[in-house]
This record gives structure tokens, sequence and C-alpha cells, in this order.
């Protein structure tokens, strides 16, 4: 039997939670559990949560974009030569 290699195990678990079903309440209970979920506390929590990800997305933005990084996008240096200049 052949290996799965890391990368396909990271995809085989990515594809797993994708599909997983999320949590449920019973038809009794449900209505409560939105209401708990959907407050008027949902927008402030929602932006606490996600806080952390853009955290990290400035951090790279900085990175990227920083004077002694390569991976930067520049003008290119090359000198554009005529036609007579190559001949």
């Amino acid at each position: 039997m052949e290996r799965i290699s890391g990368w396909g195990r990271a995809a085989g678990v990515l594809a797993t939670g994708l599909l997983a079903t999320g949590a449920w309440a019973c038809d009794t209970c449900r209505p409560r559990v939105e209401a708990g979920i959907y407050n008027e506390h949902f927008l402030g929590r929602l932006a606490l949560t996600l806080m952390p990800l853009l955290v990290v997305l400035w951090l790279v933005v900085l990175i990227v974009w920083s004077p002694w990084s390569d991976a930067r996008p520049r003008a290119s240096s090359r000198r554009s030569f005529t036609q007579e200049e190559s001949s």
C-alpha cells in the first residue's frame, strides 16, 4: 500500500472539515439558541473573532511590502534595448 503524503493528508482533513455537518438544536431549543447567537452583541463578537486574522494579514502585508524584502513588487530595473542596440 502506498503511503499518503503530508499534502494528501492535509487535503483529506480539510475536505472532511468542509463536508462535516454543523451543530444543530431540536425544534424546541432552536429559537432560543439562535436568539442567543444573533443578538445585539453579534457584530462586536464577530469583529473580535476576526481581529486576529486581520492582524496576521496586516503583518503579511508589512513584510511583503517592506523595503528589506525581495518579494516586494518593483519596477523592472532591466534596460530595454531598441532594435539598433541589440544588433
